[in-house]
């Protein structure tokens, strides 16, 4: 799905939102992007974002954030953190080394 993140920290998943439009997105060659329309006023109270109308209506052309974790990239011997367009790799309790490569 699709979910926008609110002020207090919280995702609203945006389908099912009356008057809001989920579309994947025929501009963008990669996949998994959507395009989504918020109109003006939808959003707001209840699910706990700022509402739209003090600047009309909102557009936006969203990708998911690919978890590189998947592939291991990690040595066996260290966590693997998914991060905003990365990762980063730690390696375990009683294991040295940069996460890449951790020895006992």
């Amino acid at each position: 799905g699709v979910f926008l993140r609110a002020g207090d920290g919280t995702l609203v998943a945006l389908h099912g939102v009356q008057g809001v439009s989920v579309v994947r997105s025929t501009v963008h060659h990669e996949e998994n992007w959507w395009y989504v329309t918020i109109p003006e006023g939808v959003i707001g109270g209840a699910e706990g974002l700022p509402p739209t109308y003090a600047c009309g209506s909102i557009e936006l052309a969203l990708a998911p954030d690919v978890n590189e974790c998947d592939s291991s990239p990690c040595d066996e011997d260290a966590i693997c953190t998914n991060e905003l367009e990365g990762y980063s790799c730690e390696c375990r309790e009683g294991f040295e080394g940069d996460g890449m490569s951790c020895i006992w």
